[in-house]
């Protein structure tokens, strides 16, 4: 409801709140006319006073609220219709994504707090111990695989010039197969959440990477 609104109803309150001015006086009734009544006259006007005398009272108006209550009420509807006071809150500032550590460029010193924390992980330490089998039983069968071509040249006949062809081969393969051996190491080795270790050649990455797993490997030995 607006103001203006509620303004208007007020003063339309008021206005029945107010004494109204007491009537003119009429003037007075002329008298009565006198007339012939028969008794069937008399007996209708009998039967309408007993009709008036036995009705009920009319029911008294309800009385209009005073000056007071039509004030309070002004406050009351003027309160519930003035806006919501201005809130100064405001929320937190969401804080920034946190960075994950890049464990990949830690230096080894750096490493060495991580590696004893996962030096006492014994799931990390059983993965750990089945990766090193598999490197040793790779390098095993490879072994094998050349003193196995060795006896087979001799065998054969071949001079040192071709048996060395032949075993120059053999070794450009198995560098092959050993490089692909080393990264799938490095990649697994990183998931393990081991530092320095990421699939590289670089140098530099290769002999920090072996200082690391020096130092893991020494876990598995106590």
């Amino acid at each position: 409801m607006q103001q203006n609104e509620l303004e208007a109803l007020l003063a339309e309150l008021r206005r029945t709140q107010d004494p109204k001015p007491a009537p003119a006086l009429a003037p007075p009734p002329p008298g009565p006319i006198e007339t012939v009544s028969n008794g069937d006259d008399d007996e209708e006007a009998d039967n309408f006073d007993n009709s008036e005398q036995g009705a009920p009272p009319p029911e008294p108006s309800p009385p209009l609220p005073s000056q007071a209550q039509l004030d309070d009420l002004l406050k009351t509807l003027t309160a519930n219709n003035a806006p919501p006071p201005q809130s100064f809150w405001q929320p937190d500032p969401e804080p920034p994504p946190s960075r994950v550590q890049d464990l990949t460029t830690l230096s080894f010193p750096a490493s060495l707090p991580i590696l004893h924390q996962l030096g006492g992980d014994e799931d990390f330490l059983e993965k750990l111990g089945d990766l090193k089998s598999e490197q040793a039983d790779q390098e095993l069968r490879m072994r094998d695989e050349r003193n196995r071509l060795e006896g087979e040249c001799k065998r054969a006949g071949l001079s040192d010039y071709a048996m060395k062809q032949r075993i120059r081969e053999w070794d450009r393969q198995a560098l092959t197969k050993w490089k692909k051996l080393r990264e799938e190491q490095q990649q697994r080795l990183q998931q393990m959440g081991v530092p320095a270790f990421f699939k590289t050649d670089e140098p530099i990455a290769l002999r920090k990477q072996e200082r690391v797993m020096t130092v893991l490997t020494g876990f598995l030995e106590e």
